[in-house]
């Protein structure tokens, strides 16, 4: 009896929620009208951060990050599809493009978004603003270099038991 592939079914269950979680975001997101008042900064601070908050939402919100959430949406449903059909190779093929194009949007979206922190003039309030972004692109390529590592490793292995069942017959 052949084992079901436990791993891509989460994986692709994590990627799906991630990805339409933040394609609804992108669809339903609202300009808040003063955000420096929510996170009560009062002075120039608070100039500089509706400032940015501004730009960062253009920059979040524009149609080419709606079409790369739906590239990806797309390259998931098309890995479920291929899985459903018990396609195991193709979805693995689809999962390690879907991680490809994701470590890709991400060094993108992490390298586009630099240019907005010129905004700050205090460089510790700088350095406090680029920490999330970083933290999370860093931690979104290790989650997908992961899920790449063991998608690979699980494809190599299903060749290499192809090929031992072949020489057995």
């Amino acid at each position: 009896m052949k084992k079901k592939p436990i791993y891509l079914y989460s994986f692709l269950i994590v990627s799906i929620l991630g990805n339409f979680l933040g394609l609804w975001d992108l669809m339903t997101g609202k300009q808040v009208e003063n955000p420096a008042q929510l996170l009560q900064l009062q002075g120039n601070v608070a100039q500089e951060y509706n400032q940015f908050y501004d730009a960062a939402f253009v920059l979040n919100h524009n149609p080419v990050q709606i079409a790369i959430h739906i590239v990806g949406f797309l390259i998931l449903v098309t890995t479920f599809v291929l899985l459903i059909k018990k396609n195991l190779f193709f979805a693995n093929v689809f999962y390690i493009g879907y991680s490809l194009f994701t470590i890709v949007v991400l060094a993108y979206n992490y390298l586009l978004s630099q240019p907005l922190y010129h905004y700050f003039s205090e460089p510790t309030f700088r350095e406090s603003a680029q920490l999330i972004p970083k933290v999370l692109t860093f931690a979104g390529v290790g989650l997908n270099a992961i899920f790449l590592a063991v998608v690979v490793f699980k494809i190599f292995r299903q060749q290499k038991d192809l090929n031992t069942e072949d020489t057995t017959i």
